[in-house]
C-alpha cells in the first residue's frame, strides 16, 4: 500500500486498486496494465510506480487511471520491490536459477 496525495492505493494480484474515502470503497485502477499480479508499489511525488509479476515497472502520473511501462534497461521484469530516492527509480527483481 502507498498513500499518493490524498488517495491510498493497494496492490494485490488482482491488479491496483484505490480508494479515496479512507478504505470504506475501492475502485480497480488498471487501465494500461498488461498484468494485473502487483508485488510492489512506490511513489514519488505525484508519480505512482506498480512492480508486477513479469511485465515489469508501470507508472501512472494519474492516479491509475493510465498507466505506462516504463522497462528500459530492466534485464529481469518479475518485480519484487521498489524504491525511490531522489530521481532514481530501484527496482528489485527475481532472479531466477539457470
Amino acid at each position: 500500500m502507498v498513500v499518493c496525495g490524498t488517495n491510498l492505493f493497494a496492490g494485490t494480484l488482482g491488479g491496483v486498486f484505490l480508494t479515496t474515502n479512507n478504505g470504506t470503497s475501492w475502485t480497480a485502477v488498471n487501465n494500461g496494465l498488461t498484468n494485473n499480479s502487483i508485488y510492489s508499489l512506490t511513489v514519488s511525488n505525484m508519480n505512482l510506480y506498480a512492480g508486477t509479476d513479469g511485465d515489469g515497472v508501470f507508472l501512472t502520473t494519474n492516479n491509475g487511471t493510465s498507466w505506462t511501462a516504463v522497462n528500459n534497461g530492466l534485464m529481469n521484469t518479475s518485480v519484487s520491490s521498489l524504491a525511490v530516492s531522489g530521481t532514481n527509480l530501484f527496482a528489485g527483481t527475481w532472479r531466477e536459477s539457470i
